[in-house]
């Protein structure tokens, strides 16, 4: 089974490490809530994004993984 975690020392799945498995669907706002913990575990490094509305106006999110603090050229 895949999972996309944050990487922790032991690996373990806590609270504050949640996983998401690739192997099953998962609804909009779940996946928006686990990159919305991603930024938050790591700030500076890991950013999210609306770029815009779909149709429904639901929003269009985007994530910025940066070396070294987002924002910065």
């Amino acid at each position: 089974m895949l999972f996309f975690r944050p990487a922790t020392p032991t690996g373990e799945q806590t609270p504050g490490n949640p996983l998401l498995p690739l192997d099953r669907y998962h609804n909009l706002s779940s996946i928006y809530s686990y990159l919305d913990h991603l930024a938050e575990s790591y700030p500076g490094e890991v950013e999210v994004e609306t770029l815009g509305k779909t149709f429904e106006g639901r929003d269009i999110k985007m994530v910025k993984i940066c070396k070294g603090g987002c924002g910065r050229r």
